[in-house]
């Protein structure tokens, strides 16, 4: 079902690069050590994993002090904490984005995207880092080379920016609503670890930027009598 390729670092054996390809999407079944289990939807074509092995096999193998370390994995509930538009890593933007959140539900987050000339979605960059206090470590690198291809986010561009063939938007101006709750659960599934985490998603035609968003996301553990 995949491809995967590790590289170790020469001078630090303890790194170890992984680069895994899905060719399909893929649930993950299990993924078993001690109390420890993952099931969900790793819904992304291409993650590079950013943590050292060493430190992997540390944080599953460490007691958690409590329910909300972040390694602690089971049904979760999000809080969005904070967010803010963020500068893509091209010279060039494609449009002009506005934000406007939601005082009382800081998970809706409208956008107004204006697309000065037809832009045609190259792919979506995703870094996930894990925030303790003031630290801050990087955990994933997602990248999705055919946005409009992938089974979560395709519909969701077709739906807000009237997509055209080979993945174009028409010049003109589009309103999207972004909940940050949905997006977050449609990528991590109905299981993943608690704690406070850290999100840059950059969207990117082959000439320049087209959207940046940085948030911030509490997950902490659902409160089934509510949910």
């Amino acid at each position: 079902m995949t491809t995967v390729l590790f590289e170790q670092n020469e001078k630090n054996p303890a790194l170890v690069k992984c680069d895994i390809t899905f060719d399909v999407p893929v649930r993950l079944s299990e993924f078993d050590r001690k109390s420890v289990r993952v099931s969900h939807h790793l819904t992304l074509v291409h993650t590079e994993i950013a943590v050292p092995f060493s430190e992997m096999v540390a944080r599953l193998q460490k007691p958690p002090k409590s329910e909300n370390m972040y390694f602690v994995l089971g049904p979760f509930a999000i809080s969005v904490k904070k967010w803010q538009s963020c500068k893509g890593p091209k010279a060039i933007n494609m449009t002009t984005v506005l934000f406007e959140q939601n005082e009382k539900k800081p998970a809706l987050v409208k956008c107004d995207i204006t697309f000065d000339v037809p832009v045609r979605l190259s792919e979506i960059k995703i870094h996930v880092w894990h925030v303790e206090g003031l630290q801050k470590n990087i955990l994933w690198n997602y990248k999705i080379d055919k946005p409009c291809q992938h089974f979560a986010v395709a519909r969701w561009l077709s739906m807000y920016l009237h997509l055209q063939q080979n993945c174009i938007v028409k010049k003109g101006q589009y309103n999207v609503d972004l909940n940050l709750n949905t997006i977050t659960k449609q990528f991590f599934g109905d299981s993943f670890f608690y704690g406070e985490f850290s999100f840059k998603s950059v969207v990117l035609s082959n000439q320049g930027n087209v959207m940046c968003l940085n948030y911030n996301i509490v997950i902490s553990k659902k409160n089934s009598t509510k949910e």
